[in-house]
């Protein structure tokens, strides 16, 4: 199959608004993306001063106006919301938390070029230290348009024709990052 994806991410610029989030690194939800979840997370803006449809923020979480959920809904996207509250500017958007329900296959640290360190873990598990592009089993991903590779983490991945889609929606604070140059 040869199809293009891209890392949907916040722009990490000044400019606009970034958050910072009141939930433990550690509480289950986060640690599962966030499925399932039905409360509210707090959100304080730290710094920026103009809105996006996309909101920046300290722990990764996509937080996200209406516009965007009109993009996505003419397309195969599977999610959740879950309620944040936003604190410390007045915002001309209300925003949700989601929760990503479509699933890429595994990861493959091969093609990644992944950087592996051993003895950071109390579990004895090796530490993902660093990647050279990211790639994923295309023969498990379950087709959708926006998705997660269950074992790494908070990378949101998007096809073309979503990202060409919401490129033309005008959507604001976010950018797609082709993912053979994702890297860290």
């Amino acid at each position: 199959m040869s199809c293009r994806f891209f890392e949907l991410s916040p722009t990490f610029s000044r400019k606009w608004f970034w958050a910072g989030a009141f939930l433990a690194p550690d509480d289950p939800y986060f640690l599962k993306g966030m499925k399932g979840f039905k409360g509210t997370v707090r959100l304080k803006i730290q710094s920026g001063i103009v809105a996006g449809d996309f909101l920046g923020n300290s722990h990764g979480l996509l937080v996200v106006t209406d516009k965007v959920l009109e993009v996505w809904d003419k397309f195969d996207v599977r999610y959740e919301t879950y309620g944040v509250c936003i604190e410390g500017r007045v915002s001309p958007f209300e925003y949700v938390g989601v929760a990503v329900l479509g699933k890429g296959g595994p990861f493959d640290p091969v093609r990644s070029n992944a950087q592996y360190e051993y003895g950071l873990r109390e579990d004895g598990k090796p530490s993902l230290m660093g990647i050279k592009g990211l790639y994923f089993d295309e023969g498990k991903w379950d087709g959708t348009d926006l998705f997660m590779i269950p074992d790494l983490g908070r990378y949101c991945i998007v096809t073309e024709r979503l990202a060409v889609a919401m490129q033309k929606a005008g959507l604001t604070n976010v950018e797609y990052r082709p993912t053979e140059t994702v890297c860290f």
